[in-house]
């Protein structure tokens, strides 16, 4: 009847295993992360740098192609939340959660896309 409170999402989550590219919008250097989940909402990483809460960020996302190499999609996205964990290998000590910005309709598209497509196609 009811959902369940602990997990009232606007978007379904989807498990994912790629890589990711993010810089800050105010300019510096990339850094390297590595997608665990995936919405059309935003996404949940690793990474080695802690990018503090509401700073904005340019996300490039080498998402698998469906048939061979990958596709890129390149977003806008503000880290929401973050968390530190120092048993973590170096490369995975930050948690990110990314809400993505300006999501046009062309990019809504695509990663709708690749989230709905079915491999087995």
């Amino acid at each position: 009847m009811s959902q369940d409170s602990s997990e009232r999402r606007a978007h379904e989550r989807h498990p994912v295993r790629f890589e990711v590219e993010a810089r800050p919008a105010d300019g510096g250097p990339a850094a390297r992360m590595q997608a665990r989940n995936l919405s059309m909402g935003g996404l949940f990483c690793v990474s080695a740098v802690g990018h503090a809460p509401m700073t904005r960020l340019e996300v490039r996302l080498l998402l698998p192609a469906l048939t061979s190499g990958s596709e890129e999609l390149t977003v806008g996205a503000t880290v929401v939340r973050r968390v530190e964990r120092p048993e973590a290998p170096e490369d995975e000590r930050w948690e990110l959660a990314l809400l993505f910005t300006g999501l046009g309709d062309d990019l809504r598209e695509r990663l709708e896309h690749h989230l709905t497509a079915d491999p087995e196609d």
